[in-house]
């Protein structure tokens, strides 16, 4: 299989985890919004009343929903191109592991062509480790080391 054809599989991986992600958020905003619709009565809390305090929950929901969507979006713009170094939008295949430098997408364990698929920022101290590198280059990190067979 082409490098081309690979990333676009793990993207299409990827963009399945956040449309998982997204609709939990959609049901837990749809729940705190119901709880606050129900809210009868003078019951308060210290600072909030309940129905507010349902209402701050559906719009902390929302956040999530809104960065969710700018992630998805960004994976589009992130399959683009194939790269020569790690960077944002890379795909690094190691022996044991493939790294897709973007943002973290799921703490479920994915998996792609028979390796575990991981899925992380360029700012973590991993993916500094990674970026700027090429295939062939040897990566040290917290005493593992691993080559890269595979940059794309």
């Amino acid at each position: 299989m082409k490098n081309e054809e690979k990333k676009r599989q793990i993207i299409d991986i990827c963009k399945k985890e956040i449309g998982k992600r997204i609709k939990v958020q959609t049901e837990a905003m749809n729940d705190a919004q119901d709880t606050a619709n129900k809210y009868k009565g003078a019951m308060e809390s210290r600072y909030d009343t309940f129905k507010e305090e349902a209402q701050q929950r559906r719009d902390g929901h929302a956040k999530q929903i809104d960065i969710l969507l700018k992630q998805k979006s960004a994976l589009m713009n992130a399959g683009q191109s194939i790269n020569a170094r790690a960077q944002f939008g890379s795909v690094i295949e190691t022996d044991d592991i493939i790294y897709f430098l973007c943002f973290s997408i799921s703490d479920n364990e994915m998996r792609f062509c028979g390796k575990e698929l991981i899925t992380l920022r360029e700012d973590t101290p991993l993916g500094e480790a990674m970026k700027g590198k090429e295939r062939g280059d040897t990566v040290k990190f917290n005493g593992y080391e691993f080559t890269i067979r595979e940059i794309y």
